[in-house]
């Protein structure tokens, strides 16, 4: 046999060890909830006057569902410059 070569149980081993690790990595990564959030805001001026209507649109990247709990928008309190 050539001296050179590594030995069977090496590579055998190297090799699911390698593996192992990949899976452990996908299963990880995969498992990330990847979602895109965008808050929309619409002015609209009606009879009442001007109003903004904001609403969030939820988005998951990888087509998996997507459980929303809560959404907060927080608005700024901001006094009229008149």
């Amino acid at each position: 046999m050539d001296d050179q070569a590594p030995a069977l149980w090496l590579v055998i081993v190297t090799g699911a060890a390698a593996g192992l690790l990949s899976s452990i990595v996908g299963y990880a990564l995969l498992g990330l909830p990847l979602v895109k959030v965008k808050a929309l805001h619409h002015v609209h001026v009606d009879e009442r006057g001007p109003h903004v209507e904001s609403y969030v649109k939820v988005a998951n990247v990888r087509g998996r569902p997507v459980g929303i709990e809560q959404v907060l928008i927080f608005k700024r309190h901001t006094t009229s410059r008149r």
